[in-house]
């Protein structure tokens, strides 16, 4: 495994879609992107905004910044994996 901890990502267009809002990607497809695992990505990217927001469209879930899960550079990979897939279990289904 890499030695990043962060399984959050902050980008403008993300797999090809624009992000409605400034924020992460977190949950699922983060863990699939940061462990470039070769399944499908979901059809709902879940997106953690840097504001009070909370709405849903057709590709996109956006949730407020305390939905955020805990992804810094002082946890171990695993921790973090683990944190980004409880969340996604959590949130996503």
């Amino acid at each position: 495994m890499r030695n990043n901890a962060h399984f959050s990502r902050i980008a403008p267009v993300f797999h090809g879609r624009r992000c409605p809002e400034d924020g992460y990607i977190v949950g699922y497809l983060a863990i699939i992107d940061n462990l470039k695992l070769k399944v499908p990505i979901p059809f709902q990217i879940t997106l953690v905004c840097n504001q009070n927001k909370n709405y849903e469209t057709g590709e996109w879930r956006i949730l407020p910044k305390s939905y955020l899960p805990e992804d810094n550079s002082e946890l171990t990979e695993i921790e973090a994996l683990y944190k980004h897939l409880v969340f996604a279990l959590k949130y996503e289904g």
